[in-house]
């Protein structure tokens, strides 16, 4: 299984308990039950994330697996643990929407380190303007990301977070 695969499998099943009704508090604790649960294995070894991937194809699949899962689970309960932190700020956003929006973190970040952008890349705004990520300073527009998603970086909640995210808000 690919590291994509794993983080498409997790990231599902935290969908699912949504969708079940499940409150970010319990989905982090049973997000915490399987990093105990998987740390405890013979299989888990504990090293950082760049390690594993630089030396994906070295290492057995059961390790490399056991091990991919504990770091994605326990990425996601810190992103779930943000999102309830924060939740008052948005308080037209579900649980489901919240998650939604990490899920869309992940995508602007992923696809602006496919393009070879730096961790935080540069995200073209509708118009001729352009919105970066970086250090430098927010500017105000509407982002259109690749899949068509447009945020009023001034307006919408999730423009609001997104600033707030980033450290701009």
């Amino acid at each position: 299984m690919t590291p994509d695969r794993i983080e498409q499998h997790i990231d599902t099943r935290i969908s699912s308990y949504l969708g079940e009704g499940l409150r970010l508090d319990e989905i982090i604790l049973n997000l915490n039950g399987n990093i105990e649960s998987f740390s405890k294995r013979d299989s888990f070894i504990r090293v950082k994330k760049r390690y594993l991937l630089r030396n994906w194809d070295l290492i057995k699949a059961k390790k490399k697996y056991t091990t991919y899962c504990v770091i994605h689970y326990t990425r996601r309960v810190k992103d779930l643990e943000w999102a309830i932190k924060n939740k008052e700020k948005f308080p037209n956003l579900n649980d489901t929407k919240l998650f939604g929006l990490v899920l869309l973190r992940d995508k602007l970040l992923f696809n602006n380190r496919v393009n070879g952008e730096s961790e935080f890349g540069r995200v073209v705004i509708q118009g001729n303007d352009g919105l970066d990520f970086g250090p430098s300073l927010l500017k105000p527009g509407t982002l259109k990301e690749k899949i068509g998603t447009k945020i009023d970086l001034e307006k919408d909640d999730v423009g609001i977070l997104w600033k707030h995210w980033i450290g701009q808000a």
